[in-house]
């Protein structure tokens, strides 16, 4: 396939660590300034419940690091690129560890659940012949109108 770093394809190994401890891993973390032209890299500590199955670092500790290391873009307001360089020199991504996958279900499972019951909360207001309402009403609106038409 080809490609620069992970973001192409699979990666044959985990990245190697700078350093290693019992609960945290030392990466560099790299932050590419597009609109200023500037490339800096931090040594940074991740804690290893934070990493994803395959080694890499999750999006949350990610963006945490970079909020912590990111002086230049906050005294400058400079836009970046993320990225982390393993021992090897090896650049990658972020990756979503086993919480984050887990959250982001639950949060979608959530949404279609009440989705679903707002939709069937409309069409049951339609059925009964309750006048104004139409997808894009607040709920308690809707809910409002259906106990005024009822009694």
């Amino acid at each position: 396939m080809g490609g620069r770093g992970s973001a192409s394809g699979a990666r044959s190994s985990p990245p190697s660590y700078l350093g290693e401890t019992e609960k945290a891993v030392k990466l560099k973390i790299g932050i590419d300034y597009y609109d200023m032209e500037k490339t800096k890299e931090y040594d940074v500590w991740v804690p290893k419940s934070q990493l994803a199955a395959d080694g890499r670092p999750g999006e949350w500790i990610s963006n945490a690091k970079v909020q912590d290391t990111d002086k230049i873009g906050r005294q400058f307001g400079g836009r970046g690129f993320l990225y982390w360089k393993d021992a090897q020199g090896r650049t990658f991504q972020p990756s979503k560890t086993t919480n984050e996958i887990q959250a982001e279900k639950k949060r979608k499972k959530a949404f279609e659940a009440g989705q679903k019951s707002y939709n069937d909360l409309v069409e049951q207001a339609k059925k009964m012949g309750v006048k104004g309402v139409r997808v894009g009403m607040r709920r308690k609106t809707i809910e409002k109108k259906l106990k005024a038409f009822q009694s």
